[in-house]
């Protein structure tokens, strides 16, 4: 009818639908062909050839999620689709020698049929990433993981960042590691018997590898994991200036910062007050 809306015919709609098959298979091929692929492993040939043969997962082709296979769009829908799971932490205060503390959240796995002996129960220490705590969404998915496996975890606390309050003038910094050097001899006093591994998120794996690099050989550590640090800081502060980083993360990175800074100061301006009356 004049006027009226014109209704799809046959010829249209099937180039609609020619169309949306052309996208379809062409994502699957982009998707397979360039998206799944082997974990590209850069090491020494020793160690290469120790992951290849134990840790299988390395020889698997990696699949992401076929909905959802861009890095900053899982990062965005990691925040939409939250999840907390319940996690029941017991904490422990331990002192600085300049006069700081720490805060430690422990899970014991009291009832792993795995490791029932605790004396020998691995302990696995984790750091988390900028501005992060123990209750951070992704360190309660990976206490609860390493709980389900039954060893015991540690959650390493920045100063200011958990149940305590600052007493110094100075929090975390990832080229410093007296504070994770204290941390980690500390729980290899309570469990000498026990295997003692690390896992540094982001700014903590920074710290963990920093803290490797430092103690080489004399780390009581038997292993570590780094997941998601900057390889070249200069160059990834570089990518997170860039005007879609700096939408998306940086100034929500920028807000916890400042945030912190906030807190921080109000505690120390407190405390001088108090200790001058």
């Amino acid at each position: 009818m004049p006027g009226g809306s014109q209704e799809p015919t046959p010829s249209m709609a099937q180039s609609l639908s020619c169309f949306l098959l052309g996208i379809g298979t062409t994502y699957l091929y982009y998707y397979w062909r360039h998206v799944c692929k082997r974990p590209r492993l850069v090491s020494a040939p020793c160690f290469r050839f120790f992951l290849e043969s134990r840790c299988h997962v390395v020889n698997d082709v990696y699949r992401p999620t076929f909905w959802c296979l861009e890095g900053r769009l899982q990062t965005i829908l990691r925040v939409l689709l939250l999840s907390k799971p319940l996690v029941s932490y017991r904490n422990e205060i331990i002192s600085t020698a300049d006069g700081g503390q720490i805060s430690l959240d422990w899970t014991d796995s009291g009832d792993s049929s795995c490791f029932p002996d605790g004396s020998k129960r691995p302990t696995i220490i984790f750091l988390p990433g900028l501005t992060g705590n123990s209750r951070q969404t992704y360190i309660l998915h990976l206490v609860r993981q390493a709980s389900g496996d039954g060893y015991r975890s540690v959650v390493f606390n920045n100063r200011g960042f958990g149940c305590e309050k600052l007493l110094t003038p100075r929090t975390f910094c990832a080229a410093n590691t007296e504070d994770l050097s204290l941390v980690v001899g500390h729980v290899r006093s309570l469990y000498p018997a026990a295997p003692l591994l690390a896992v540094g998120v982001s700014l903590g794996g920074m710290m963990l590898l920093n803290y490797l690099a430092t103690t080489g050989n004399d780390s009581p550590l038997c292993a570590a994991v780094c997941i998601s640090s900057p390889w070249n800081v200069f160059v990834s502060t570089q990518s997170l200036e860039q005007p879609l980083n700096y939408f998306l993360f940086n100034s929500t990175l920028t807000g916890g910062l400042k945030k912190t800074v906030r807190k921080c100061v109000s505690q120390i301006i407190l405390h001088i007050v108090y200790i001058s009356i």
